[in-house]
């Protein structure tokens, strides 16, 4: 199975393209980020809006997994990461792509860890996120993508 995993900010969004037919076996097939144009930012949404059918178009998933917006005080960045996420969804909504949402508390209910540091051990066991640094930008989409295959 093939599943995308993407993640949006402010200003970029990254993606991770995983192939697998359950978490062990999972392997990062491909990984990016994006720079979004700066400027007008209905010109940014529609460059985003492209980016994501290209995207989709070039690594072929059947189900796409989006890590949303999440936090408790709304600032800009927040808000325009929300506007974000809202035209890759409704982007992958028009191609007719599967497409889940998935804050970090289903990530780890996913995994069936309890907490951060449960999940984090979990994730030391999955190879192919093992071997992905804790802060790179790929590591976000990459779990949310395996944490859609069968344990």
């Amino acid at each position: 199975m093939r599943v995308l995993g993407l993640r949006t900010y402010r200003d970029h969004l990254c993606w991770a393209s995983v192939d697998g037919a359950d978490r062990p076996t999972a392997t990062v097939t491909g990984h990016g980020t994006v720079q979004i144009p700066t400027g007008e930012r209905g010109a940014s949404l529609a460059w985003v809006r492209e980016q994501v059918i290209a995207l989709v178009e070039e690594e072929q998933p059947q189900v796409v997994i989006v890590c949303p917006a999440e936090g408790s005080t709304v600032t800009n960045a927040l808000t325009e990461r929300a506007q974000t996420d809202g035209v890759v969804l409704e982007a992958l909504h028009v191609l007719g792509i599967p497409t889940r949402a998935k804050k970090s508390a289903t990530i780890r209910y996913n995994f069936g860890a309890s907490s951060a540091a449960q999940l984090a051990t979990m994730l030391g066991q999955v190879p192919s996120l093992a071997a992905i640094p804790p802060t790179a930008k790929r590591r976000d989409p990459s779990i949310a993508a395996v944490s859609e295959l069968p344990a």
